[in-house]
């Protein structure tokens, strides 16, 4: 069993990162303008970097869940949290002046080497020679552009009208829900951090893209009120879980320890377990969040 379901998990975390790939190829042939290509370029280097997916993949495995089985026609509106998410680290790495993502240089650091290699004249001259401000520019509107790029697969995508207008709602609640998150982040850094308002913190800037992807996959294998409430319990535990382990390692005092980590994640693990009768299969949902964390 765990053989199949690794073999699943694989099969679709490339079919993820192919889908990917193939709609920035078609943005890219499609931009006539070669300033916009090579950012776009950037963009899809970016985003195709070795990483879990896994708001992609726990999209797949609700959907799994709730029909049994996956569907072709949902891959490209999909990817639309793995491109939002995308969006959302280029801004994270300026706010946190982190010049490393996932082992390689960060957006604002591969702007800033161009403009110190002279790739537009006119640009050094309007910023004065300022490869910092010039890199830290193209990042913002890599990750603006990024926004708009997760609403354009959703846009693209073969589903009924009812459900991408539902489902671009959800989008922009997110975007706005991360951003809010991170204000948060900025201003907890500088006061300080306490477990209660850690948990509002992350609630914002991370439960929030899980919960857009338990949306997505929710509403795309059109489960019902209750599959939705109980999904959205447990991948939010999960969401938590996820990011106290991710900032234990990153941050220092912020009020909140390992064992709460593994508190949430038993919760999320024994929501779906209790559950499972209402749904056709969590096995393969089940695999993911475990592998993940």
């Amino acid at each position: 069993m765990k053989d199949m379901l690794s073999k699943k998990y694989n099969l679709y975390k490339e079919r993820i990162n192919n889908e990917i790939k193939g709609f920035l190829d078609g943005l890219i042939f499609s931009e006539k303008n070669s300033i916009l290509q090579d950012n776009y370029k950037i963009i899809q280097a970016f985003i195709l970097r070795d990483g879990k997916r896994i708001r992609p993949l726990i999209t797949l495995g609700i959907y799994n869940a709730i029909k049994g089985r996956i569907d072709e026609q949902i891959i490209l509106s999909v990817i639309s949290s793995e491109i939002l998410h995308s969006g959302t680290l280029v801004h994270d790495d300026i706010i946190d002046e982190d010049d490393i993502r996932r082992g390689l240089p960060s957006i604002h650091k591969i702007a800033e080497k161009l403009h110190s290699l002279g790739h537009d004249k006119e640009i050094v001259k309007l910023f004065r020679n300022s490869a910092i401000r010039y890199g830290v520019s193209i990042a913002i509107l890599h990750g603006n552009l990024l926004y708009s790029l997760g609403i354009e697969c959703l846009l693209k995508s073969n589903i009924l009208p009812e459900v991408k207008d539902t489902l671009i709602k959800k989008y922009n609640e997110t975007y706005r829900d991360v951003n809010e998150g991170q204000i948060l982040d900025i201003e907890l850094t500088k006061s300080g951090f306490n477990e209660e308002k850690y948990i509002e913190m992350i609630t914002k800037k991370t439960s929030a893209l899980f919960i857009y992807s338990v949306e997505l996959g929710a509403q795309l294998g059109d489960g019902t009120n209750e599959q939705l409430g109980i999904l959205r319990e447990c991948i939010t535990n999960y969401s938590l879980a996820f990011q106290i382990m991710d900032d234990i390692t990153d941050k220092e005092n912020i009020g909140i320890t390992q064992e709460s980590s593994k508190k949430y994640f038993a919760t999320a693990r024994g929501l779906l377990m209790k559950n499972k009768g209402k749904f056709k299969d969590v096995s393969f949902l089940d695999y993911i969040l475990e592998k993940i964390l």
